[in-house]
């Protein structure tokens, strides 16, 4: 499949090359504060599950600023070299060998830190769920984004299942460089829905049946990713991503198995609340109101 030139520019040199991120607004962190709190509520805590809960998220909240330092440190000591390679883009010239491993080795660089806050994220979860009751996890699919090493699905063969797993891995990468794109580059430059047919026409035949509704699919997409604040979106990329190649098809599927019951949470959500900054005072001001609450 022919990638446009640009997508060469992976999303660690667009990230270098932008402005510095303004922080999520107060409107923002308040809507993000109502909605945690809601799923919060739902799920009926205890105090002393309350109690507990808040150190985890402060565990967990605190990867997640380990991270983006890093992640900026890394983007940082490349800046040179990744202006070198946007100025190179931009005049439509094609990559030199040393340019495109300069990029490689960003984006290495990068997945370091993105496999540390992942596994990180899954052990501290770990403990979330263990700490909730079984009627609690019930309302939960705590499956993590990515397929956990083990045995091929009933059906195929371990060779089969890691050639599927490569499929996926480069259709989530390609999906990711499309949100990027969607999110940084401006509607000026190339229309939104330009972009989104540029990037489905070569997925999908324009004449199936199911174009026009995965056509208004990305453009929903690409108008959510446009609103997210910085923080949010960089939490949310690779799962918005992965849903996008789950959602339309585009890559090899397991074997059928049965599926479990619809659950209206699920890992991300999870990840959502208890990697923000606020809710370990969130936890405790709940903690106490349910202390303090008339008996």
């Amino acid at each position: 499949m022919k990638v446009p030139r640009l997508w060469l520019l992976s999303a660690c040199a667009l990230a270098a090359l932008l402005p510095a991120r303004a922080p999520a607004s107060d409107l923002s962190q308040v809507v993000a504060k109502g909605n945690h709190l809601l799923v919060l509520n739902r799920l009926g805590l205890t105090p002393e599950q309350l109690a507990a809960l808040a150190p985890l998220s402060e565990e967990l909240a605190g990867a997640v600023r380990v991270w983006q330092a890093n992640r900026q440190t890394v983007l940082d000591d490349a800046s040179d070299g990744l202006v070198e390679v946007r100025a190179t883009l931009l005049r439509g010239a094609p990559l030199s060998p040393e340019l495109r491993k300069s990029v490689d080795d960003v984006n290495v660089e990068l997945k370091v830190e993105d496999d540390t806050l992942y596994n990180t994220a899954v052990s501290v979860l770990k403990k979330v769920k263990d700490q909730f009751y079984p009627q609690q996890n019930a309302y939960i699919d705590w499956t993590p984004p990515r397929a956990t090493a083990g045995a091929a699905a009933p059906g195929e063969t371990l060779q089969q299942r890691a050639q599927r797993e490569r499929e996926q891995r480069a259709m989530v990468a390609l999906a990711g460089q499309f949100l990027d794109r969607a999110r940084y580059m401006s509607a000026i430059i190339l229309g939104t829905d330009v972009l989104v047919q540029d990037f489905l026409r070569p997925l999908m035949d324009p004449t199936a049946p199911q174009y026009p509704q995965a056509r208004q699919y990305l453009l929903r997409l690409v108008e959510q990713v446009r609103l997210l604040p910085e923080p949010q979106y960089q939490q949310v990329r690779n799962r918005y991503a992965l849903d996008l190649v789950q959602v339309l098809g585009f890559a090899s599927a397991a074997p059928q198995t049965p599926q479990p019951e619809a659950k209206p949470y699920t890992w991300g959500d999870m990840y959502d609340i208890f990697s923000d900054p606020g809710t370990p005072s969130l936890l405790r001001a709940m903690k106490q109101a349910r202390q303090e609450a008339p008996k």
